[in-house]
């Protein structure tokens, strides 16, 4: 066992390390018990050199993650009284050139690892975790910070089922203009990838629909929110309901799952559906009918390509 102090060892409670949960960019997360309460916590442990340098410590590459803006938000949230559905600081201090973040341990893990193992969600449950999500948004966004970096990875699940925010390097300020693209480019809104200047909430939406469109289907929709992506450019054209209906995924879906997508999903963030709209939509407070999960489901490469031949000679007939 190793014991971890925080300012000193003299005045501060020590924690003692159980094992390593992960690898993080700029360090490691530890699974520790705190001695005072006897509670378990995960601790973010955070070379302070790699994290100025702006350098991740295993591959050694320039990345974006700002761990003073990850400590800001946790300190402002928790300091307004934390959300069941955003990670929780217990605590943060330095000690021998590091960073440590004292956080809520979640047993469950990442939200990604859930869905992996299962291939994809029941609607009903997919629908639990992205009201919850959505609520813990919400409560990010009403204390003047963007996510920008929401995908199922940063999602953590507590031992009771609980959905928590998590992993805020790259959040902003919900009022600020941004320009250039950060995050992971499955789940990134297309004003963010095409480096436009964008409102960081509402590209925070984009995310958010995507991420439960992976949890229905268990794929992401696009590989990039970019015209250069044919699945993209189809959306683009002919909408969601289009492909959706192309790859044969209509009984994953409720019609409210699908209308709410649609508004998410909207490639112009102009007219896409804002957080406020999305948390009183059917299908975050409405108890609906969910299709089964044993539908069969196709792949999309099947089906994007005759789909699009059958559409262009449609129009060229007309």
């Amino acid at each position: 066992m190793m014991h971890m102090a925080t300012r000193t060892a003299a005045t501060q409670p020590q924690y003692t390390q159980i094992r390593e949960l992960a690898n993080a960019i700029f360090g490691r997360v530890l699974l520790c018990v705190d001695n005072y309460t006897q509670q378990p916590v995960a601790i973010k442990c955070m070379n302070m050199q790699a994290s100025r340098a702006k350098l991740s410590l295993q591959e050694n590459i320039v990345v974006h993650e700002d761990v003073a803006m990850e400590k800001q938000v946790l300190r402002a949230l928790s300091a307004h009284g934390g959300h069941p559905n955003v990670l929780r600081l217990l605590n943060d201090f330095q000690h021998a050139g590091h960073d440590f973040l004292v956080l809520e341990y979640c047993a469950q893990g990442e939200l990604f690892d859930i869905v992996s193992a299962q291939d994809r969600l029941a609607l009903s449950t997919a629908q639990t975790y992205f009201r919850q999500v959505a609520c813990g948004l919400q409560y990010m966004h009403s204390h003047g910070y963007a996510h920008c970096d929401l995908s199922l990875e940063n999602v953590l699940v507590d031992a009771t089922g609980q959905a928590k925010l998590c992993d805020f390097g790259l959040a902003a300020s919900l009022y600020e203009w941004k320009t250039g693209g950060v995050g992971k480019s499955f789940y990134m809104a297309p004003e963010m990838y095409c480096q436009q200047f964008y409102a960081p909430g509402v590209a925070d939406v984009w995310s958010l629909g995507m991420m439960l469109f992976i949890m229905v289907t268990g794929s992401p929709l696009v590989q990039k929110a970019h015209p250069s992506d044919p699945t993209f450019h189809f959306v683009q054209t002919y909408g969601l309901r289009a492909i959706v209906s192309a790859w044969r995924m209509e009984s994953l879906f409720s019609v409210e799952a699908l209308d709410l997508l649609c508004c998410m999903l909207d490639p112009n963030p102009l007219t896409r559906m804002t957080l406020d709209e999305v948390l009183v939509h059917d299908f975050v407070y409405e108890d609906i009918p969910l299709p089964p999960m044993d539908c069969a489901v196709h792949d999309a490469a099947d089906w994007i390509e005759p789909f699009l031949r059958s559409k262009k000679n449609a129009l060229k007939l007309s």
